[in-house]
């Protein structure tokens, strides 16, 4: 088992309790397997999936482009960019990705990961539709908590 898959899954998360730790252990090649089977995880799936995010982010950027803050050019957000915004949010961990329970520093530091994936990251957040997830996460991502002084 990869350290960095230990890591993706919250092995190190001070928040997780320690007999999900002990289960994740235990458990975690049995999950690989299943995860590598039935998504048919290869480099070419994996290039062809990249190739359609790409897309995906293009058509986003496209809406974006007329100046319009949100995706369905509405006042406020709506479950659309929330729900794009937690698509990407998985790749470029914003600030606040993990609200209360995962925790930045650990999400970011524990492990390396392969210079092509941190590449591609990089690439997603300065392009417009990252600095829209980045923006939502900032503005939104658990400001009411924020505001209230809820720990």
């Amino acid at each position: 088992m990869k350290d960095r898959d230990m890591q993706v899954w919250g092995m190190y998360q001070p928040n997780i309790p320690r007999w999900q730790k002990f289960l994740l252990k235990l458990l975690s090649p049995i999950f690989v397997k299943i995860l590598e089977n039935k998504l048919k995880i290869t480099a070419e799936e994996s290039k062809r999936s990249l190739e359609n995010a790409n897309k995906i982010l293009d058509v986003v950027e496209n809406l974006l482009s007329d100046g319009r803050k949100f995706l369905l050019n509405t006042p406020h957000p709506t479950y659309i960019d929330f729900h794009f915004c937690s698509m990407v949010a998985i790749m470029i961990l914003p600030q606040d990705y993990g609200g209360r329970v995962l925790k930045q520093a650990t999400l970011e530091n524990h492990v390396e990961f392969p210079k092509a994936f941190n590449d591609e990251v990089k690439k997603i957040e300065e392009r417009a539709a990252g600095k829209f997830v980045i923006n939502l996460y900032k503005s939104f991502r658990l400001t009411t908590v924020h505001k209230l002084g809820i720990n």
